[in-house]
């Protein structure tokens, strides 16, 4: 029996290894179910990436996209890393805000500003800006002449100002620029910033003010002032023009395909087979249907063999509404639904059996995929093919720090981006004919475990008969 016991263990790790061999199969170009042809950017240096479309790894046969590959034009892999990129960037929006100039007065005429706080009567929609001597805050009198900007619901940081100004001719006149949210304790942003206008054709002219370190003013009043001029022509602010700068996150698209028509539809369902069980993001339900309010439910499972399991609820509409601020009608719809990367083979919407069902063609659907790119070594002259698609692959792609040591978020979006020189390109038969080799290798090793199995039965039954010959003759 020991030496059953060690043949059927000799069977069982041989299978194993034939396995196992067969899952760490290094898959060529030609077996790849989808194939699209890139080009490095001439110049773009070693190391550049391509973001990876939804049109590509729609066919990937792996939930991780373990599949994925790289190769040259005559087949050689070429190492790679991947990358999730990022769902949201940093974008940069400049504005123009044009403001009225409110002349600083004392009794009705123009007057120093210096140091004394500022007072605001309004008067409808205009205001009166006078200095207030009772809450002065130096009895020295500055001569100064000034204007006062109302920057207090401007968003975002002054880079720049340009004054719409009548200057005396053949002078240099230096402005002072100072912010204050109580028109008492005033912070200078720029002092003595030169402007002029020379009176010959085509002299120079400088009407306007950088600030390169850029201002904060919302909430804040903006007091520009001057000296006053002994010489003949008066210095007038009509208004300024102030460039804004601001920051916000914006989404970046995600890879996404739309699904098509149902491949089952019922009164109160509808299913999807996916080509993919690569993770999912999103769902996106919309109607084209105006006032449609219906609850749904998403469900998935792998095969038809199992039971549908809830993945999240969301209620689809589209809707005609009134914008109470503008007394505008708007249309409100539904946000895309997160489906937290789960890995599903068919997706299933139902609508509640009370409610009227989900009509034909009320419902498009489309998912969407976390956004991937692919990062590596490459020659700006050679045209390489990114591929997926094929069953049991293992994951070859590298940790990105064995191609970028040093890498950082910035560094690797400054990479030059690969163009995709062809569109996708889809070979189900190749599919096919890995799911039908799996298959039959996987019969293989079943007859050659069993054939192994039965020799070592026959073996230990052999040596059985013959010990007991030989007790026999004894």
């Amino acid at each position: 029996m020991k030496i059953f016991s060690i043949l059927f263990l000799c069977a069982a790790t041989m299978v194993a290894a034939t396995a196992n061999a067969q899952t760490a199969k290094q898959f060529t170009l030609n077996e790849m179910a989808a194939t699209l042809r890139v080009q490095p950017q001439a110049g773009g240096g070693s190391l550049q990436r391509i973001a990876l479309p939804a049109d590509l790894i729609m066919h990937s046969q792996s939930a991780d996209l373990n599949d994925l590959r790289l190769f040259k034009s005559g087949g050689e892999p070429v190492p790679f890393a991947l990358r999730s990129s990022e769902s949201e960037a940093t974008t940069t929006i400049a504005t123009k805000v044009a403001l009225k100039a409110f002349v600083i007065r004392e009794s009705g005429k123009p007057a120093a500003a210096g140091n004394a706080a500022i007072r605001i009567e309004t008067r409808g929609d205009d205001m009166n800006v006078v200095i207030d001597r009772d809450r002065a805050l130096s009895s020295a009198s500055i001569n100064e002449g000034g204007v006062l900007l109302d920057t207090r619901a401007t968003e975002g940081v002054l880079t720049n100002i340009e004054f719409d100004i009548d200057l005396p001719p053949n002078q240099v006149i230096p402005l002072n620029v100072e912010a204050s949210a109580n028109l008492s304790n005033w912070e200078t942003i720029t002092a003595a910033r030169s402007m002029y206008r020379f009176s010959d054709a085509g002299a120079p002219q400088l009407t306007s003010i950088d600030l390169p370190a850029g201002a904060e003013i919302k909430g804040r009043y903006l007091r520009v002032t001057w000296p006053q001029q002994k010489t003949a022509g008066a210095i007038v602010i009509r208004g300024a023009t102030l460039a804004m700068e601001s920051s916000r996150r914006v989404p970046i698209a995600q890879p996404r395909r739309n699904l098509g028509a149902p491949t089952i539809a019922t009164t109160h369902a509808q299913e999807w087979q996916l080509a993919s069980p690569l993770r999912l993001r999103a769902l996106t339900l919309t109607t084209e249907q105006t006032g449609t309010l219906l609850p749904i439910t998403v469900l998935g499972r792998d095969n038809d063999k199992q039971p549908w399991r809830q993945l999240a609820s969301t209620v689809l509409f589209k809707l005609d509404l009134i914008d109470p601020i503008n007394n505008k009608n708007i249309i409100s719809t539904n946000a895309p639904l997160s489906l937290g990367n789960i890995s599903v083979r068919q997706l299933k919407i139902e609508a509640p059996a009370s409610s009227a069902g989900i009509a034909t063609n009320l419902v498009s659907a489309a998912i969407e995929y976390d956004a991937q790119e692919l990062i590596a070594a490459v020659n700006p002259g050679e045209a390489l093919t990114v591929a997926v698609g094929a069953a049991g692959a293992a994951r070859v792609a590298l940790p990105l720090q064995t191609i970028v040591p040093d890498f950082t978020a910035q560094r690797i979006t400054a990479f030059a981006r690969m163009a995709a020189s062809e569109d996708v390109k889809f070979y189900p038969e190749r599919l096919e004919s890995d799911n039908a080799t799996s298959s039959g290798e996987r019969k293989k090793f079943i007859l050659w475990g069993a054939l192994l199995l039965g020799v070592g039965v026959l073996a230990a039954m052999a040596w059985g008969a013959v010990k007991q010959l030989r007790a026999a003759k004894l």
